[in-house]
Order: C-alpha cells, then structure tokens, then sequence
C-alpha cells in the first residue's frame, strides 16, 4: 500500500509531489485523499520515489530547514531525491 503521508511528512506540498511524480496536482490530491490509486503503469514509480522520501527523511534531508527560501525549495528538494536515490544504487 502506498503511504502518501510521507508527502506531509517530508515538508513538501502536493504540488511539489506533483512534480517530482510527473503528475498533475489534481491527480495527486485524488491519490492522497484515496479517491484513486495510481494505475498498474506508474505504480511502481510512485512506490520508488516514496521510499526514496523515506530515506530522505531518516536521513534528516527533509524536511528542509523553515526559513528556505521559496525559489531554493525546488532544487533543494531535487538535490535530497537524488542524493537519497543514489544511496540504494551503492547498497
């Protein structure tokens, strides 16, 4: 089952989410609020990057900081998605 409450968990917005899933912000919502589920297509993508949110929660790159500045949240968020995704290329 997918935990869409690591979205909120990490700090990010739906429409941040969004972004990062390839989706509109309306799909997103529809997922979050479990009026849809992702199809069989683009499910085991959702389930990736949701974990690779996990990791970057444990290891304390998300939340960013309050404070950040909002032009710097969409490459600060960017930068902690790769750099927890590298992670499980070298494990």
């Amino acid at each position: 089952m997918l935990d869409f409450s690591l979205i909120k968990a990490a700090g990010l917005t739906q429409g941040e989410f969004s972004s990062l899933a390839g989706v509109t912000r309306s799909t997103t919502s529809m997922w979050v609020t479990g009026r849809w589920n992702p199809n069989r297509y683009i499910q085991e993508h959702i389930q990736q990057l949701l974990d690779t949110i996990a990791r970057a929660i444990d290891n304390d790159h998300l939340p960013l900081p309050s404070g950040t500045p909002k032009d710097q949240r969409p490459s600060r968020i960017c930068q902690a998605i790769r750099d927890n995704r590298a992670e499980t290329s070298t494990q």
